[in-house]
């Protein structure tokens, strides 16, 4: 099974875009019933991975290989991830929260389901501070 939570264009007014028929007509699934509908086959092949002359967090430079994969051509679609939480039963980390022993010391409020979201800030802002315009909302998801 594979997961990736993107936004989609499913939550933008199919008139918007101009699309009105194709919108109507599109379920959210790629054509076909095998697994790997709507992917692309990357073949493998080395690379380097990291950086030792530009950001620390990148260190140290190393060969890496990669053995071939398949990967979605699009983001996943508001469909896409409905069918797949419809047949695991998935929720996501918004809806079932932290386990504390995981998380030793973390505030019980901040273990609760919820998540982080934008919050538009009152005025001028210290930048490197994110917690100017992100604020943690329990219940969100």
């Amino acid at each position: 099974m594979r997961l990736i939570v993107a936004a989609t264009l499913a939550l933008i007014p199919c008139a918007a875009l101009g699309q009105e028929r194709l919108c109507q007509d599109y379920g959210g699934l790629p054509p076909g019933s095998e697994p790997t509908a709507g992917m692309a086959a990357i073949p493998g092949g080395s690379f380097t991975m990291g950086d030792d002359d530009q950001r620390p967090e990148e260190r140290a430079a190393h060969r890496v290989t990669v053995a071939p994969f398949r990967i979605d051509r699009h983001e996943v679609t508001n469909a896409q991830f409905k069918h797949f939480v419809d047949a695991t039963g998935y929720r996501t980390v918004a809806e079932r929260g932290l386990p504390a022993e995981d998380h030793p010391g973390m505030p019980p409020e901040l273990l609760a389901p919820g998540a982080v979201v934008f919050a538009t800030p009152d005025g001028l802002l210290e930048l490197i501070d994110v917690r100017a315009w992100w604020r943690y909302v329990a219940g969100a998801n």
